[in-house]
């Protein structure tokens, strides 16, 4: 029987029902045992449940611990991640395949406030390009491929800049959207704009420089010759400007060169371009000619205005300006051919006093002979072709020889001389004028001091300096050497100047003079009242001589203003007590005229008494009137 059954019936007096009831006691004691045994199976079962909702548990803790820490590094991530995309200064936007939003960092929030929200995106980004046929082309190329990258540079409205770039968003080989990027580049462009204006343009004018100048021209070349149109290209040499920036500064010099940049701009139509060279060389390109008759009054109409006074800071000045000129396509095709055309010109016509000067194919070929006769200038100086050549001055009381004058003269080895009027100019536009005048004074020093040896002890020689003698600052050092070389009296030399020296600097000119006067060498002012005649450059400058210029008495009988000019230069020498030589005496009766105007106190030159000639001619002469 069950305990718990056998323990009730005791406690409850009721044993003897074992005996009286045993099969009901029976039938409860088998109750009891399967409610128990019902009993521990519940137990047992409660304790597996349990077991497992305590492991259900501990997992799922586990899970939501897991999940936490994964939510917060996915936290961590998307702060990064939206920290990195704020960071690349760049707009970033996303869309999905359905062109909706699904990414904005804060530029990108930014980008996209400028434009339209009732538009798409490819719209509303046309509206506000300022050349949308670009980006046009390029959502063209995305329909087409949704897959390629695309990148370049839009320019909004308002000079805003941006470089794009686009890529497809791909996972597992499926397109998911497209990714935009936009990064402001506004300053940068501008600064690249800067540099690159400064590259092309000139600093001080801000027009086209000569790299420019020829991008330009070559882009005009092309539309007119496509078109079947001339165009013209004008070289100019604003003349004087070099002149002003050396004796009054380059403030004034700069400020003459933007008023006459101004001035020719004025001539010129919109739709022409002027450019600077360099230096004081300018160049206008005149699109679309209508006729070269039309070019050449263009080109007037700037020559008159650059040869105005311009005024800066209450003074005057005035330069002038040579124009040569090239016209597209008869004098070239090239841009190399029809600038160096427009300055072969220019410089032709600065040789010629022409000031506006059309390009001819004859142009060329002098220049051709003139590069050959500078070639073999350069040789002839080297090979001692050049020689000294005197023309003897008399005197008018005695008729004695009394000096003579050294000239230049190029005699080949043929035998052949080329005449002064062709090397001289060449010389001196590329300063071989300065060995040129070295060598005159060698062989002036040379043949004086032989004159010394056969007792020809007072006749004088006279030499012409040019500019570029006296920009030499060896100049003073360089003839008093020659003249102890060859002990030579200083008096027996007499250095003639023109008054153009004096207009290129006057006080570069004074200063050599006065140390030379002081070593005892004497000056003639040669072509008085051929230029800018000042009587302040006698008064203040060592002069000696005063030369009247042969253009004065050659038919200065009938000519009745030659006749008082003429007059007037004498009359300066006699009150400034200058000994007066006259040059250019042909004839009788321009000699008769010089006697009576000078009372005989003068010296005269010419062909009427002696040509120039070799200076052992002249050696052999005086030796002659010596016996």
């Amino acid at each position: 029987m069950h305990k718990l059954l056998l323990r009730q019936l005791k406690r409850s007096a009721l044993s003897d029902l074992l005996e009286a009831h045993p099969r009901f006691l029976e039938s409860v004691s088998d109750a009891y045992t399967q409610h128990e045994d019902e009993i521990r199976f519940i137990e047992h079962s409660l304790f597996v449940v349990s077991n497992e909702l305590n492991e259900q548990n501990a997992l799922l803790s586990r899970q939501v611990h897991e999940l936490s820490q994964a939510n917060a590094q996915i936290s961590r991530s998307e702060a990064e991640l939206t920290a990195i995309l704020d960071a690349t200064g760049e707009a970033i936007i996303s869309f999905d395949c359905n062109g909706e939003l699904s990414l904005l960092n804060r530029q990108g929030k930014n980008f996209i406030s400028q434009l339209q929200a009732d538009m798409i995106f490819e719209e509303q980004l046309l509206l506000i390009c300022k050349n949308p046929t670009e980006l046009e082309e390029t959502f063209e190329a995305i329909r087409k491929d949704p897959f390629i990258n695309v990148n370049g540079l839009i320019e909004f409205k308002r000079r805003r800049y941006y470089e794009f770039y686009s890529s497809p968003k791909v996972v597992d080989g499926q397109l998911q959207g497209r990714v935009w990027s936009f990064k402001d580049v506004s300053s940068q462009k501008i600064t690249d704009d800067i540099i690159r204006f400064q590259a092309l343009h000139d600093s001080l004018t801000g027009l086209p420089n000569r790299n420019c100048l020829n991008q330009l021209l070559e882009k005009q070349l092309r539309f007119h010759n496509f078109h079947l149109m001339k165009l013209a290209v004008l070289f100019i040499d604003l003349s004087g400007l070099k002149k002003i920036n050396d004796t009054q500064g380059f403030e004034v010099g700069d400020a003459i060169l933007i008023d006459s940049v101004h001035r020719i701009m004025l001539r010129l139509r919109d739709k022409d371009i002027i450019a600077r060279f360099g230096g004081d060389d300018l160049i206008a390109i005149l699109r679309d000619i209508p006729s070269n008759d039309w070019v050449m009054s263009v080109c007037k109409n700037i020559e008159r205005d650059i040869s105005q006074p311009i005024e800066f800071s209450n003074h005057l000045y005035f330069i002038s300006c040579h124009i040569g000129v090239s016209i597209y396509p008869e004098d070239g095709e090239a841009v190399g051919d029809l600038v160096r055309r427009a300055d072969l010109a220019k410089y032709h016509g600065f040789n010629h006093d022409v000031a506006i000067q059309f390009f001819s194919f004859s142009i060329a070929e002098e220049e051709m002979r003139r590069q050959t006769v500078e070639s073999q200038l350069r040789k002839a100086i080297e090979n001692l072709e050049l020689t000294l050549y005197l023309q003897p001055k008399v005197d008018l009381k005695s008729g004695a020889i009394k000096g003579s004058e050294g000239l230049i003269r190029w005699v080949k080895p043929d035998g052949s001389i080329i005449p002064p009027g062709v090397f001289i100019p060449i010389a001196e536009n590329t300063g071989m004028i300065r060995d040129i005048g070295r060598l005159v004074v060698h062989e002036a020093c040379k043949i004086l001091a032989n004159w010394e040896r056969l007792g020809i002890t007072e006749t004088t020689i006279s030499v012409n300096l040019s500019i570029a003698d006296f920009n030499d600052g060896a100049l003073v050092g360089d003839i008093i050497g020659e003249l102890e070389r060859f002990n030579v009296s200083p008096s027996r030399l007499i250095l003639e100047v023109t008054e153009s020296l004096f207009m290129a600097n006057k006080d570069l000119v004074r200063n050599a003079m006065l140390q030379l006067e002081s070593q005892g060498i004497k000056f003639a002012l040669d072509d008085f009242g051929t230029g800018y005649s000042s009587l302040s450059y006698l008064q203040e400058l060592p002069f000696s001589y005063l030369k009247i210029d042969r253009s004065f008495l050659i038919g200065v009988l009938q000519d009745a203003k030659k006749s008082a000019i003429a007059q007037t230069i004498i009359d300066i020498g006699k009150n400034l007590n200058l000994a007066l030589v006259a040059e250019g005496i042909e004839d009788a009766e321009t000699l008769e005229f010089v006697r009576g105007k000078t009372d005989n106190c003068a010296l005269v030159q010419g062909f009427y008494f002696y040509r120039p000639m070799p200076h052992a001619d002249l050696t052999e002469l005086l030796l002659k009137h010596i016996s």
